[in-house]
């Protein structure tokens, strides 16, 4: 120790149940600054939150009025670690510097290798209280929509997805013992891009290109739902919605958040057989979705519907046409109903 500065050269703290190596300069012993190099097997930031929740919110009252941002300590220190945590996000090894200032923590620049790919970007949090609210800004890219979706998607769901994943983003929200809050917290930009993979056990999307491949006179018919239709259609066949995929060659998406309420006006799903085209919300916190969906056949009618007795005498001539409808969704994302508008349009070579 040299006057108010202290050297560490080879320590080990705890915070939480983590171990961390640190090599650091600390000063000014009430309120410490600490500035050096840490390094560990788990940067677990739900550990950091509880600890500094801790020393910023006593239950003590100040011997003297405390401005609300009261620094504790700070600290200037690049990080190292095999992997981090927070909440339900588990990424592999991980390279920060960590800006710590009381209630106020930064992680910033941040890399990361996530589910199988890279993300860059940063992340800062702000512990209060009441809670913690955090905002991060990343890019992230060749990331496995595999690893993704076991990790982050609901089991209840029953959805999986591969495929090559490319993704920015720029989102806040805040800590809740309670999901609706948690959900309801988030707000932000949200683009991504995935590329050569499938969607498997979606109803939603199954139905839909199912439906492009039943004759007119089948959708349009009167009596049960459509989605009913659908699911009967496809027990004839053998077939179960949830069994199928969705191949895609490349999807293009942006999602706005506001207060857990994701809008899209454009999501593009390019299939190998059908185009779509997704406008609408998705309500996170309620599990609900209110979405139109313009789907496309990808080619000649002939080459999705072989057997469809759209025209009569002239299914030769459509064939070789583009077919297009438009749906609505719209209730819980697991049970999602499925409505049919009127025919859009049939392109045809057919001379009127």
């Amino acid at each position: 120790m040299v006057g108010k500065k202290a050297s560490i050269h080879a320590a080990t703290i705890l915070l939480g149940a983590s171990r961390y190596r640190v090599k650091a300069d600390v000063t000014g012993f009430s309120s410490p600054s600490i500035a050096g190099k840490l390094s560990a097997d788990v940067l677990n930031i739900d550990e950091i939150v509880h600890v500094i929740a801790g020393l910023t919110t006593s239950k003590e009252p100040p011997a003297a009025p405390q401005p609300s941002g009261e620094k504790v300590f700070s600290a200037e220190v690049a990080v190292e670690a095999n992997e981090m945590r927070f909440g339900k996000f588990n990424a592999g090894a991980v390279s920060t510097v960590w800006h710590g200032s009381g209630r106020k923590q930064e992680f910033r620049p941040l890399h990361l290798e996530a589910f199988g790919g890279d993300l860059k970007g940063a992340f800062d949090l702000t512990i209060q209280k009441n809670g913690t609210s955090w905002h991060c800004d990343f890019t992230g890219k060749e990331m496995d929509l595999a690893l993704l979706f076991d990790q982050l998607i609901e089991d209840a769901l029953k959805v999986g997805a591969q495929g090559l994943l490319n993704v920015k983003g720029n989102l806040r929200g805040a800590s809740s013992h309670q999901e609706e809050k948690r959900w309801r917290s988030l707000n932000g930009e949200l683009t991504f891009e995935a590329t050569e993979g499938a969607i498997k056990g979606s109803p939603l999307l199954n139905s839909i290109v199912l439906a492009m491949q039943l004759p007119v006179s089948v959708l349009f018919a009167p009596g049960a739902a459509l989605v009913e239709r659908l699911k009967e259609t496809a027990k004839k066949k053998g077939r179960n919605l949830l069994d199928n995929q969705f191949v895609f060659k490349k999807i293009n998406s942006t999602f706005y958040l506001v207060d857990g309420i994701a809008n899209t006006d454009g999501s593009h799903f390019e299939g190998k057989t059908v185009d779509l085209r997704f406008t609408g919300d998705i309500d996170l916190p309620e599990n609900q979705i209110d979405m139109k969906i313009k789907a496309a056949t990808i080619g000649p009618v002939g080459l999705v519907l072989p057997k469809v007795p759209v025209v009569g005498k002239e299914l030769e001539k459509a064939r070789e046409s583009a077919f297009s409808l438009t749906f609505s969704a719209s209730g819980p994302l697991d049970e999602t109903k499925l409505h049919l508008s009127p025919l859009d349009r049939l392109k045809s070579k057919i001379k009127q």
